[in-house]
């Protein structure tokens, strides 16, 4: 039946009205409508010859996911220890969606490229009066070493994420010594969320070492150490513990003006103006501190 509508699918072209304009060969390639082993045949229809290359790239990209998902597949059907083959399918599920949107964040696919292209072959056609449109055809070379060593790479790094994400779920501020430390950690569970997607089981894991890691800011508090006309030392504290904070704050006060943050280890130096202030006031500095994306603010309330 398919070789019978491959036979007739040029005579209903025909009878259809179309025409073909341009040719980037005389005659089409006899690979076209065939297929061969160690080969992916590939074929994309779009207005312009850069958005056909460019669909028919992707489509390599979706079909090269589909060889893997069968190996996994194969694998775990002999492998009795197997037991993280269902997720690891559902992540393969998942990365096809994701390839319309971000390919380049798949590592494992950045090896497939126009540039191992075999053979390509496209026409110009013009479907009616007033439509025109590319067909971009290529020959891809997938042997099964290949495959093979791509569902490797895609098993390393799905064990990569899950280590990862383990040691994310056992992060404690109280062992680290800075601020920065801290932001790197948030900014790690935000990659991991992103990687994982919310159809992956680990999604869950992930949003709850968040949700750890942010009740853990809870305990971070400042300690004004001493204050005057022109300047308040203060210290970050998590819990009973200080660390260090080199990120920019962001400060305002009820009458204090040129506020100004400087860094100095585990004491932190803010200079003023305190000429709008009067000494029988409360006037304090409001200061917010972003770690990740959670903000941190409180306000201290300074002696002149």
């Amino acid at each position: 039946i398919v070789l019978l509508l491959l036979i007739i699918s040029p005579a209903i072209c025909v009878m259809a009205g179309e025409k073909v304009l341009e040719r980037s060969a005389r005659r089409a390639p006899v690979w076209l409508y065939g297929m061969e082993n160690g080969y992916l045949i590939a074929s994309a229809e779009e207005r312009t010859i850069e958005a056909a290359r460019e669909e028919v790239m992707l489509q390599v990209k979706e079909r090269v996911l589909t060889s893997i998902a069968e190996h996994v597949r194969t694998e775990a059907r002999h492998d009795i220890h197997e037991t993280n083959h269902n997720g690891e399918l559902e992540s393969l599920s998942r990365f096809s969606k994701q390839i319309r949107t971000n390919a380049a964040a798949i590592p494992y696919l950045n090896g497939i490229s126009e540039s191992k292209v075999k053979d390509y072959y496209w026409e110009k056609v013009q479907l009616d009066k007033t439509t025109i449109v590319y067909r971009y055809h290529i020959r891809y070379p997938l042997p099964d070493i290949e495959i093979r060593l791509l569902a490797k790479a895609f098993k390393e790094d799905q064990a990569r994420i899950t280590n990862e994400l383990l040691e994310l779920r056992q992060t404690d501020f109280a062992q680290m010594e800075s601020v920065e430390q801290m932001t790197a950690a948030f900014v790690k569970a935000r990659s991991l969320q992103t990687e994982l997607g919310e159809e992956d089981p680990r999604y869950e894991s992930c949003r709850a070492a968040l949700s750890n890691m942010q009740q853990q800011l809870v305990n971070l508090h400042w300690v004004l150490v001493s204050s005057d006309k022109q300047e308040a030392v203060l210290m970050l504290f998590l819990g009973e513990k200080a660390i260090s904070c080199n990120q920019r704050l962001t400060l305002r006060s009820n009458c204090l003006s040129k506020l100004n943050f400087v860094s100095e280890g585990e004491q932190q130096r803010i200079t003023y103006d305190s000429n709008g202030c009067y000494d029988d006031e409360e006037n304090y500095i409001a200061i917010t501190l972003m770690v990740g994306s959670r903000k941190v603010s409180e306000k201290i309330y300074v002696e002149l």
